[in-house]
This record gives C-alpha cells, structure tokens and sequence, in this order.
C-alpha cells in the first residue's frame, strides 16, 4: 500500500490551515514543533520525502520580526512519528492519529512508557532502519537517551537496561506487533 503523501509549504500559520483542510487540526505553533522536530532528524526521511526550513527576515518600524517558512514532502507515517516523537501532543495524540490515518481507535497500540517500551520504539524510528536490537544503548555509556520519559530504567540521567531487559521488552513489543523479529534484530513492523 502506498503512503499517502503530504505535501506543505508556507509559514506554520499557513501550514496549519493546509492542514486542517485535510482535518488535523492544530496551530500554527503545533505545527511548528513538529516539523521543526522532524528538520531537526531529517536524517531518517525516506526517499522522495523532504523538509527544507527557511528564516526571512522582514524589516518592520519596531525592528526585525523573524518567520520561518517550510516546504515540505512528507509520508503520513513520517508527520505521525514528528507528532510522537516530539513529545507536545501526548494527550491529543489519539485524536490525530484517527484524523490523518483514519485508523479505528481500537486499533491503537498502547505502548507502556513505565516498562521502557516507549524507548525503545523511539529510538528504533530514529534508527535509519527502523530496527531493534539487544546491543542498542552499547554506545550510550548508560546515559538515558530519552530523559523526558518516566521509565523504571531511569535512574537521574543513567539508564540501567541492560541486554537482557531489552529482550523482555522487544519480546513485548512483538506480542503487541510492534516488531517483527529478523534472526539478531527486529525490524519496526510499519
């Protein structure tokens, strides 16, 4: 099935009332946060998808007022993982979904932050190719990668999972169908 594309240009105020006509409603400071977020990781954006970010500057008799314009070409999937991942919309989240995707509430996979799976789901979208594995804070020298979540594994600015953690949690993240297991890895089952 092939993704529906979105495609957006102007100020976040513009962007905002583009979106909305296609029913997902937020402001233009919303709107903002998330493609600001995805700009910020456009590293993971698939081929044909692009967010070019421009500053201008008008001149005005009180000083200089600064808008930023944005030209975007993104998957709904892609704007979908900008509105999760940039941690703003926690509580409208649900709402949104339904709006771009159309997907049944009962649908929705709910991912419990308190046990790490949030986490982990977060930083395998962030991964170039949306994958898992047991060895994937090996770099993070036990730093918390995610410190805005309340997780049992966080202690102040450390993470305390360790390998065999996160192979209780990526088996419960395949339980849920989040993940399909690829022989060492999982793969992100979009």
């Amino acid at each position: 099935m092939e993704s529906e594309m979105l495609a957006l240009s102007g100020t976040a105020e513009t962007v905002s009332l583009q979106l909305e006509f296609l029913d997902i409603k937020m402001s233009g400071k919303e709107a903002a946060a998330v493609l600001d977020y995805i700009h910020a990781h456009k590293s993971v954006l698939s081929e044909g998808e692009f967010i070019l970010r421009r500053v201008l500057c008008a001149v005005l008799t009180k000083g200089r007022k600064k808008e930023v314009h944005y030209r975007v070409n993104l998957k709904a999937e892609t704007f979908i993982a900008g509105l999760w991942l940039s941690g703003k919309f926690e509580e409208r989240l649900e709402e949104l979904l339904y709006s771009i995707l159309y997907i049944p509430r009962d649908r929705i996979i709910r991912l419990d932050e308190s046990r790490g799976e949030v986490c982990i789901v977060r930083q395998s979208i962030l991964r170039h190719k949306k994958t898992a594995h047991r060895d994937m804070f090996a770099d993070n020298r036990s730093l918390c990668v995610n410190e805005q979540l309340e997780c049992k594994f966080k202690d102040g600015d450390k993470c305390t999972c360790r390998k065999a953690d996160i192979d209780v949690i990526l088996w419960q993240l395949q339980l849920k169908r989040v993940f399909k297991r690829k022989n060492t890895y999982f793969e992100l089952n979009l």
